[in-house]
């Protein structure tokens, strides 16, 4: 029998995704900014271009939001 205070496995592996993609994207948007001196938002438009192409390079923040939603799907 299953104990209620522990979760579930698919939880802990949901949980463990969620974070492993916040840490990714939150290091690729420190590092690029670090390194470069421009907006994080252009990581994330990169990520939207392999499905938008090149009009999310020159997208607002519907492009960013469609990058940062693929980041955690890939």
């Amino acid at each position: 029998m299953n104990n209620p205070s522990t979760p579930s496995p698919l939880r802990t592996i949901l949980a463990a995704g969620l974070l492993a993609g916040t840490l990714d994207g939150l290091a690729a948007s420190i590092g690029f900014y670090v390194n470069n001196h421009k907006s994080p938002a252009l990581v994330f438009r990169f990520i939207a271009r392999g499905i938008f192409g090149e009009q999310a390079s020159t997208g607002g923040t519907g492009m960013v939001v469609a990058g940062v939603l693929l980041h955690y799907l890939i």
